[in-house]
């Protein structure tokens, strides 16, 4: 149980530091800008908040794997027919 906890609270650190390099890097926002979108639009955290998540968090390769392989696309099934087609 607590490993889950500590999995879903990993993925929650990882999706707010992520929205926030896509605001600040991609489109180029300053970061007072970026805090009211993540604080008010998108994560709906305190700003306070989100600057201790940015400040503490540490990638971790192990729940980094386990995220990945859960949201990761299931593989198409070939078979011989459909190769057949093309």
């Amino acid at each position: 149980m607590q490993d889950a906890k500590r999995l879903l609270t990993y993925a929650r650190h990882r999706h707010v530091v992520q929205r926030y390099q896509y605001w600040t890097e991609m489109q180029r926002r300053r970061e007072d800008d970026v805090m009211k979108i993540l604080a008010y639009a998108e994560c709906f955290y305190e700003p306070a908040v989100i600057y201790k998540i940015l400040k503490s968090f540490k990638p971790n390769p192990q729940f980094d794997a386990i995220l990945d392989e859960e949201t990761r696309a299931p593989k198409p099934k070939n078979n011989p027919r459909q190769a057949s087609l093309f």
